[in-house]
């Protein structure tokens, strides 16, 4: 019997689609967040996690503090029915203290291109906020590692023309 190199490859590959767990990595999901903070330290993101944290409204909103690329960005969690299992995650990169006549600026700006990121500004109680913000909703089966990753990168892009805009706003 002949077997050729194409059948050979048909049934490897047959075999990786097939087997469970074969060739696949696990997903990330805002609804396993112990199984999220271990995936970001097995790619070697250093994670801060606060568990106990709370929304103003005093309910549950987990938190990750992570440093990807230099930088610290919030991981936040929201529509959550326990401080592990929530529906959503929220990226930011938070910037304190910026005048409101700068922010407004800086959205101009930045709503003039299509960018992956939107920002916000708030001014409260606390201060003035300005962030870049991202949503992710995973859903109970989750997001690729890899998907989080470039996700991930794409935050870290657009922090860096923000801060670029400021600077390009505030240079005297």
């Amino acid at each position: 019997m002949k077997i050729t190199l194409s059948r050979v490859f048909a049934s490897a590959l047959a075999a990786c689609l097939l087997l469970p767990g074969a060739a696949r990595a696990k997903n990330v999901s805002a609804h396993d967040i112990p199984g999220l903070i271990e995936a970001l330290k097995a790619q070697g993101i250093p994670v801060e996690v606060d568990l106990d944290n709370k929304s103003d409204d005093g309910t549950a909103m987990p938190q990750i503090i992570l440093t990807f690329e230099g930088d610290k960005y919030a991981m936040d969690f929201s529509s959550c029915r326990s401080k592990t299992d929530c529906d959503y995650i929220e990226l930011l990169s938070v910037y304190n203290d910026i005048e409101p006549d700068v922010a407004q600026k800086i959205i101009a700006k930045w709503n003039q291109a299509e960018n992956f990121s939107s920002v916000i500004y708030v001014a409260n109680g606390k201060g003035h906020i300005f962030s870049l913000y991202h949503y992710i909703v995973t859903s109970e089966d989750g997001i690729s590692e890899k998907s989080l990753r470039a996700t991930l990168e794409y935050l870290a892009r657009d922090s860096g023309e923000m801060v670029r805009i400021f600077q390009s706003l505030t240079k005297k």
